[in-house]
């Protein structure tokens, strides 16, 4: 271990430091507890302290309370205070962190058997951090140690500095998985975070085959430069299966943190991105130059919902005397507003909507008229934004709006998209409804 030894006797210093040096511990002797805290927070190899009661300019106890405070939830550290007997500092100790309290000065032999304790207990702390940060399958970081990181690094950065993300995941992953087994979608996984952690930033494996890299100090044309690296590496792998070797590609998209980001700013335009690369027809980087679309743009969420005016009573007169079909077009305007909010033209969310609308067996309004549909689809909109809906059409919309805000932000578009959310319960369009809508 490497122990920070804290307490201004000379004689108490001299007493420990052979026995701790004759069981092949590091020691680091300190005076005063400033000294000690400074190296502690500056040397993250330190995972034991051995604090004297009566020490400064800080109490010996209040060492025991900044140690934990600093180690936090990442760092197994060891805090063992010497006492002269006075059992409120004890027991206030124990309750400010300290792990064990022992007499000053300690006997040998006890102190011997507390720091074989020591081991034992940081050997165990550190197995179950890295139990808990590290992802089973793949060996990178797992969802909540990464994002633990980005925080940190958005925190930094924040006092000057770049920072940029990679977002990627594997092309035809599903389609893998069913051909060959999972057994090979498995090294597939392990393979893109090898390569990703060839960089040495940070990974994390977000879930499923979606993986994303940290890259602090970069701006975005550096990032894109690690991506362009990662696709060339990538692109070399080849996997051994049952049938055939099969070579693996990924959907890359970058961002780099501006002005005034938060972290779901910054994931949220890698993650549009990354869905632009895969519309962009797979195995590419796409990239998000501007944040303009951010504040040009309503945020999806309850102030989406409230721009929505209420109908006009004779619009709703009218639409009462409809059936209630419309329920659905307010859960398409939804995700219209879902897709323009993440960076989309109207155009493109509409066509995206197309397709799901028509994969889902609902039919454009007219028969021949399906590369129109798209259109239907954005007047639709308007009329819709304009009060053309009933009072139950806007709760419906209030509602689906709910359930997408309890997602998280860098997942909205590919679940909500891959999921019947926008389709709660698969209501046809009825063309009498469609003419309720102000459909020309």
């Amino acid at each position: 271990m490497h122990v920070a030894l804290v307490d201004p006797s000379s004689d108490v210093q001299n007493s420990i430091a052979p026995l701790l040096d004759k069981q092949g511990h590091k020691l680091f002797s300190f005076a005063n507890t400033s000294d000690a805290l400074a190296r502690i927070k500056s040397d993250t190899e330190i995972n034991a302290l051995i604090t004297g009661a009566q020490v400064g300019p800080i109490s010996g106890v209040e060492l025991c309370r900044e140690t934990r405070s600093l180690a936090g939830r990442q760092r197994a550290i060891y805090v063992l205070l010497m006492s002269n007997g006075d059992r409120k500092t004890k027991i206030e100790a124990l309750d400010c962190g300290a792990d064990d309290v022992v007499d000053e000065p300690p006997p040998s032999d006890e102190l011997r058997a507390k720091l074989r304790v020591a081991e034992r207990t940081i050997t165990l702390q550190q197995d179950l951090m890295r139990s808990a940060s590290t992802d089973y399958l793949s060996g990178v970081s797992n969802r909540g140690a990464f994002f633990d990181e980005l925080i940190e690094a958005h925190q930094e950065t924040g006092h000057g500095g770049s920072l940029s993300v990679i977002l990627l995941d594997v092309d035809c992953f599903k389609a893998i998985n069913d051909r060959y087994g999972h057994d090979v979608g498995d090294h597939v996984i392990r393979a893109v975070a090898g390569a990703a952690r060839r960089y040495g930033a940070p990974v994390g494996r977000l879930g499923g085959d979606e993986f994303c890299i940290l890259l602090k100090g970069h701006v975005l044309n550096e990032a894109l430069v690690v991506a362009a690296g990662l696709q060339h590496g990538l692109a070399e792998v080849r996997l051994e299966t049952a049938e055939e070797p099969i070579s693996v590609t990924c959907s890359l998209g970058v961002s780099e943190l501006q002005p005034g980001d938060a972290i779901d700013d910054l994931i949220k335009r890698a993650d549009l991105a990354l869905y632009r690369a895969k519309e962009g027809g797979r195995n590419c980087i796409a990239t998000t130059l501007s944040n303009s679309w951010m504040s040009q743009r309503p945020r999806l969420g309850v102030s989406l919902a409230r721009l929505l005016p209420r109908p006009f009573p004779e619009v709703r007169e009218r639409r009462n005397a409809l059936p209630p079909s419309d329920g659905l077009l307010a859960r398409v305007c939804v995700v219209i507003d879902l897709l323009i909010a993440s960076g989309l033209s109207e155009k493109i969310a509409a066509q995206i909507m197309a397709k799901k609308m028509t994969a889902a067996g609902i039919p454009a309004p007219k028969s021949g008229e399906e590369g129109n549909w798209w259109q239907c689809i954005l007047s639709w909109r308007v009329a819709f934004r304009n009060g053309a809906a009933s009072v139950d059409a806007l709760s419906e919309y209030q509602d689906v709006v709910a359930a997408i805000e309890s997602i998280a932000p860098h997942e909205r578009v590919e679940c909500v998209l891959g999921s019947d959310l926008w389709d709660r319960r698969r209501v046809v369009l009825d063309r009498r409804s469609s003419a309720g809508f102000l459909i020309p």
